[in-house]
């Protein structure tokens, strides 16, 4: 588990230098052109590396499948219409739709021993604090991810190149936690650990005022990450350890539904903001502060259980 948490660190460190050189020497819009070089590679090591697998007897659920869709199409709906201040009878009458969607889905996902979407995973009381727990924190990484581009060349002046090189600062923090959170996860329990590390997170957005000096900026920046290093490989190892064994590919897949979750709402959230309050604000700042100390409060919680 440390060695997914490090693997996926190290990608994510290289990420903003080299959009901060991109940047420097060529538009936006070549971003998407660098997934080709990027891409190609990536196709043909796993064409030649990654096992064949077997498949299952089982049919393709595709009534699962489309309410799963129409679900979280409905949500993202409501949720951009919200960011984009569009909210009326239309948005409502969305909400409502998706609603029932939902409940359509979790009754069938209840009705089959391994339902497509493991929705009934969500009755065992631990796994529905971990991916409430999952959801709140990568909402928190992500507000920082996103508003921070905003806020240091709007708000202080800084270049592309120093921008992105500020916000490496965040992985960056991520791979020295990890092998730390490897050593204690056998000592201390999980929501301990991830209560811990997302506490840092938490006050290290706090104090993450954006008018505070370069190298202490960074510093703050850094500890969100480490903090985010410290809580991810134990709430991984929770959301895909305390489920049935057999059911634990089903676990792994609400892992990354939550993690996608976490992701959009904090991506939409700054979006909001930043329509309230403007692109220099640091309210995205102050509610991933606030984000980090729930999700906290939540890893917490998972003591009891």
């Amino acid at each position: 588990m440390v060695l997914v948490v490090l693997d996926s660190s190290l990608a994510n460190l290289a990420l903003p230098a080299i959009a901060a050189v991109l940047l420097s020497v060529a538009s936006w819009r070549w971003f998407f052109a660098v997934n080709i070089p990027l891409g190609i590679p990536a196709m043909v090591i796993g064409w030649s590396s990654l096992p064949l697998t077997r498949g299952t007897a089982r049919p393709f659920d595709r009534p699962s499948a489309i309410l799963n869709t129409l679900t979280f199409a409905a949500l993202f709906l409501v949720v951009s219409a919200i960011a984009h201040g569009e909210v009326g009878a239309v948005t409502a009458l969305i909400g409502a739709v998706g609603m029932l969607f939902f409940l359509l889905l979790y009754r069938r996902s209840r009705a089959t021993d391994a339902p497509m979407v493991p929705l009934d995973l969500i009755a065992v009381p631990v796994l529905r604090l971990s991916y409430a727990t999952s959801i709140c924190a990568f909402g928190a990484q992500m507000i920082g991810l996103v508003c921070l581009p905003f806020l240091l060349p709007g708000r202080l002046h800084y270049s592309h190149a120093e921008t992105g090189l500020l916000i490496t600062c965040l992985p960056v923090g991520v791979p020295l936690a990890a092998p730390l959170s490897g050593r204690l996860i056998e000592r201390m329990p999980a929501g301990l650990l991830g209560a811990i590390g997302l506490a840092i997170v938490s006050l290290a957005y706090a104090l993450c005022d954006v008018g505070t000096p370069t190298l202490l900026l960074g510093a703050g920046i850094a500890a969100c990450g480490f903090g985010f290093g410290i809580f991810q490989a134990p709430n991984n190892r929770t959301m895909i350890g305390s489920g049935p064994k057999e059911r634990a590919g089903a676990a792994a897949g609400m892992q990354a539904v939550a993690r996608l979750l976490g992701q959009t709402l904090g991506a939409v959230a700054v979006a909001l903001l930043f329509r309230l309050n403007g692109t220099w604000s640091t309210a995205p700042l102050v509610a991933a502060a606030g984000l980090g100390a729930l999700s906290a409060a939540l890893s917490a919680s998972r003591l009891r259980h």
